[in-house]
């Protein structure tokens, strides 16, 4: 179980980083702490990347695992395949799908509203909206 505000830390942590690899040849996007790189270089100059994306990392005091020249990538839920430009859902090894009916842990309905409620609304009577017309769109 991670910290009360890890999320909000991770991002600023990950914004930050990649503010330090801006200047690389490369796109890189993440969530909380998977990230995602893609990039035209040719394979040694993915690998020179690769390593200077490793020493920003151990300046900061921290480790990253990174596999290169990939064409097939599991990233999060989603499976990319670059070579065929396709993707698809992913599920890592022997996990079963699990659904949860809609209905299930729901409060109960009430089928009337609290007495506090009906003395405010009855002191507090509502009126009903003004209807205006829309003011016609610009084109631009």
């Amino acid at each position: 179980m991670g910290s009360f505000n890890g999320a909000e830390t991770c991002e600023l942590i990950g914004n930050f980083l990649l503010s330090q690899l801006q200047n690389l040849n490369i796109n890189i996007g993440l969530y909380r702490d998977d990230g995602l790189a893609t990039t035209d270089a040719t394979t040694r100059d993915t690998e020179n990347i690769k390593k200077e994306i490793c020493r920003i990392f151990n300046a900061n005091g921290l480790r990253i695992t990174i596999e290169a020249n990939k064409q097939v990538i599991n990233f999060l839920d989603i499976t990319f395949n670059l070579s065929q430009n396709t993707y698809q859902p992913y599920t890592k090894p022997n996990t079963t799908l699990q659904y949860v009916h809609r209905e299930i842990h729901r409060p109960p309905r009430k089928t009337s509203p609290p007495a506090s409620t009906d003395a405010y609304h009855a002191s507090h009577p509502t009126k009903p909206p003004s209807t205006k017309p829309l003011p016609p769109t610009r084109k631009l």
